[in-house]
């Protein structure tokens, strides 16, 4: 394993009022892995809490939104904050308390081995790190998504869905991204494969908050009734990827 003193990595939340659970989830992040200093930066999405205070006491890095952008601009302008200082490593988690931050810490030591350049997070890749029971129409969502992923890719993915994942500045700097709101990480699978990404699947605990569905409120749908819309979006978006790859029969 090489290691070079001046490598840095970022962590990416992207942040639309989490007052609740943010100060918990950033206290957690290492700041320094092996050699590696590690920063935060918070992309504030027009939060109309605490948030930003949050953010700004802690000592993070901030790109702030004046209004409510979505979640996939968010994080895009976390990777081109990460581009633009040449951060080597980018690692992004919610700010909602649905991942570990210790996990951090584990991707970061990954990816520096530089055996892989994309590692992804699955709650459903073992029984046993399923400490909640996840929505059913949020289950099936992802069950079918993932299926299609990698009916595409044939990675064999478990959860496409999971938002703690890390990727190489290399790999960053390839992705095109337009995804804006939810479905980001399936633009970016699609994306990297094509890419010939070297991709690792790790596990990762299946937690779930109380609070309703920010992709319900986005929308504007009930749970119930969410499952043709969430299914629409996401169909959408891997088709539209598909066809700015150039890809046609599958």
């Amino acid at each position: 394993m090489t290691m070079n003193t001046k490598q840095k990595a970022l962590v990416i939340i992207p942040v639309f009022n989490e007052e609740k659970r943010l100060a918990k989830v950033i206290n957690k992040i290492p700041r320094q892995v092996l050699s590696v200093k590690v920063d935060i930066l918070v992309a504030n999405d027009g939060s109309t809490d605490n948030s930003k205070k949050i953010a700004i006491n802690k000592k993070c890095l901030l790109v702030n939104h004046p209004k409510h952008l979505g979640y996939g601009y968010s994080v895009k302008d976390g990777f081109n904050y990460a581009l633009k200082h040449s951060y080597d490593y980018v690692i992004k988690l919610d700010g909602d308390g649905q991942h570990d931050s210790f996990y951090v810490g584990t991707i970061l030591k990954i990816l520096l081995r530089g055996e892989v350049n994309y590692v992804i997070s699955s709650r459903y890749l073992r029984t046993i790190d399923r400490v909640d029971s996840p929505p059913i129409i949020r289950r099936l969502v992802n069950t079918m998504c993932t299926g299609a992923i990698n009916s595409i890719t044939n990675l064999g993915l478990s959860d496409v869905f999971c938002g703690i994942f890390g990727l190489t500045k290399d790999l960053v700097s390839k992705l095109d991204l337009k995804t804006d709101s939810y479905g980001l990480e399936l633009e970016m699978i699609l994306q990297s494969y094509f890419h010939k990404a070297r991709f690792l699947e790790i596990p990762h605990p299946l937690i779930y908050t109380k609070e309703s569905s920010k992709f319900l409120k986005t929308y504007g749908k009930s749970d119930r009734g969410s499952l043709g819309i969430r299914l629409g979006v996401y169909a959408g978006i891997i088709l539209d990827t598909l066809e700015r790859l150039g890809i046609g029969d599958f």
